[in-house]
């Protein structure tokens, strides 16, 4: 990756020094760009519409039912440390997984935690709710019927992004790759000062991320 953005900014001597019109820094380009990394996955993995993000990680854990009956109603499940983005969540006796999660200041949460059935979250239409609670976030889930034989079908998300220096790797959805390699080239460029350079790279990554 770091080849590559060494490429769009047109930079191809191994190891070069600082561009643009700023001081002498005992960091290298290649320090540079692997500094802007983190940043960049960050922005394509909180950005990105739900196709590009792939397949993400699955988890499981201990269903909290916020009623007095298992498997009808609502739910709560804690989310992995790691967690950055919700890819997909499924009850076993849902018709469709929910992928776009609500925050709990969402004017539809009002809605999820009303005392009228009719307009909550139900197998046919559900809803999943993120919460920042004191154990961590915390998946809510908007509702079941099945009873004690409900299951968590699919659960699947994204991982905080890291740089893995020391195996030289990054964690990455394949198709944020290009808007990825942009983004690092843009905040290079605003790094340097390089702003008008740095806003044609903007623009690039904002059209691969779609």
């Amino acid at each position: 990756m770091i080849g590559e953005v060494r490429v769009l900014l047109d930079v191809n001597a191994k190891g070069g020094t600082l561009i643009g019109s700023v001081s002498p820094s005992t960091l290298s380009l290649n320090e540079l760009i692997r500094s802007r990394l983190g940043a960049a996955i960050e922005w394509a993995v909180r950005e990105a519409p739900y196709h590009k993000l792939g397949s993400g990680k699955s988890f499981r854990g201990s269903i909290a039912w916020d009623g007095q009956v298992v498997g009808v109603g609502s739910g709560r499940i804690v989310l992995p440390s790691d967690f950055s983005r919700l890819v997909c969540y499924q009850m076993s006796d849902w018709v469709r997984p929910a992928t776009t999660p609500i925050s709990d200041d969402d004017p539809r949460y009002s809605l999820q935690v009303s005392r009228y059935p009719g307009i909550k979250g139900n197998p046919e239409s559900p809803v999943v709710a993120i919460l920042n609670e004191p154990i961590g976030l915390v998946l809510q889930f908007f509702s079941c019927e099945a009873g004690e034989r409900v299951f968590i079908k699919k659960a699947n998300y994204i991982s905080v992004p890291k740089v893995l220096p020391q195996d030289h790797q990054v964690e990455l959805p394949d198709k944020l790759y290009e808007a990825v390699l942009y983004r690092v080239a843009y905040l290079v460029c605003i790094t340097l000062g390089e702003h008008e350079r740095g806003a044609y790279y903007l623009n690039i990554s904002k059209e691969y991320l779609g």
